[in-house]
């Protein structure tokens, strides 16, 4: 009796999902020509407020949801992070989304909370994501015009720079200065905007590059880590 009742209600609690995602896809355009909607799968959480749902297309181009995403969020009340075909099988569409919207703009509450080079670069529903020089000393910022650029690489410089007492920072800044001038105060960042300037000072890295490129095949090491590693084994000598 228990049993029977609970596969019932389960079914009926499926059924209505199922119907309610088809008013979805229908309202949202999401629909071939026969007037059919994308099939439900599954549906569960992949983060602390995401959630994953996978879906299979009935011949649907990816295409056609992320071309109509804003009427699917509308419809479904969600706000969706990134819709792709898992492991590149068009058959299936997987939706992340989540329920709570993303904040409008993102505060650093405690510039000193980062530690051993360590900095933010961004934030999703579930949490902030972090990264660090030690792990990935090289990276590459790009957007739009008024996208916010310069904002990041400025943050990211002044968190490196307030938490790492050995760390020495040059800003190069072709806009005479423009964006840099916050570091004006700061003794461990050192703003470059005129060329030959910036062409001696790069000159002098590319030295100290390769003298550090020469000491480290030396000691036979690939990285900072390990170079410290063996500079520390070898003055206990």
């Amino acid at each position: 009796g228990i049993r029977d009742w609970s596969v019932t209600g389960f079914r009926r609690v499926l059924f209505r999902s199922a119907w309610k995602l088809h008013k979805s896809f229908f309202q949202a355009g999401i629909e071939t020509r026969l007037k059919e909607t994308p099939h439900f799968i599954f549906d569960y959480p992949v983060g602390a407020v995401s959630r994953k749902l996978r879906v299979k297309s009935s011949g649907i181009a990816i295409d056609e949801f992320r071309k109509n995403k804003l009427a699917l969020e509308s419809s479904m009340n969600i706000n969706i992070s990134k819709i792709e075909n898992p492991n590149g099988n068009r058959e299936l569409i997987d939706i992340i989304y989540a329920t709570e919207k993303m904040p409008e703009y993102w505060l650093l509450d405690n510039l000193m909370a980062y530690k051993n080079f360590s900095f933010p670069i961004g934030k999703t529903v579930d949490g902030e994501i972090k990264s660090d020089l030690l792990k990935v000393p090289h990276y590459l910022i790009a957007g739009e015009t008024n996208s916010g650029k310069s904002t990041l690489i400025r943050s990211i410089v002044m968190v490196l720079t307030m938490n790492n007492n050995d760390l020495q920072t040059y800003f190069i800044d072709l806009k005479g200065e423009m964006d840099g001038q916050v570091f004006h105060d700061f003794d461990k960042v050192q703003v470059l905007s005129e060329p030959s300037f910036i062409d001696e000072k790069l000159s002098e890295i590319e030295s100290i590059l390769n003298a550090r490129m020469a000491e480290a095949k030396k000691k036979r090491v690939k990285n900072i880590s390990e170079f410290n590693s063996a500079q520390k084994e070898y003055d206990k000598r």
